[in-house]
């Protein structure tokens, strides 16, 4: 019969201690790599989003300093067009007359349209 004798009980406690502390070690190791992976690459997608962002806005700004710009011009044009002088070629254009003296037509009381 093969027997063997434990001379120190304390040291197959403590051999599965470090076993046990080792597994854990390497676990706590594996999760705070894999969770450094994880926030590198969020960190990565947000500057990515934010600079694509910062790009849109610059994109917007230039359209809106072109529209301002056109609607300036288009303000000149109205006023230009809209000019008493304008207006007055229009009306010599088209032939009109002053109106001297105006006449309204008289509807006596008596009258009324029926049906």
């Amino acid at each position: 019969m093969n027997t063997t004798s434990i001379s120190n009980p304390s040291l197959l406690i403590n051999r599965g201690l470090t076993l046990k502390l080792r597994f854990n070690l390497k676990a706590f190791w594996v999760i705070i790599f894999i969770s450094i992976l994880a926030l590198l690459a969020f960190y990565i997608f947000q500057v990515n989003a934010m600079i694509s962002q910062t790009y849109q806005i610059k994109d917007y700004q230039k359209k809106l300093e072109e529209i301002i710009k056109e609607n300036e011009t288009l303000k000149i044009n109205s006023v230009k067009i809209n000019s008493l002088e304008t207006l007055e070629n229009k009306i010599l254009e088209f032939g009109f007359e002053k109106v001297d003296k105006i006449h309204y037509i008289q509807v006596s009381d008596t009258q009324i349209a029926t049906k």
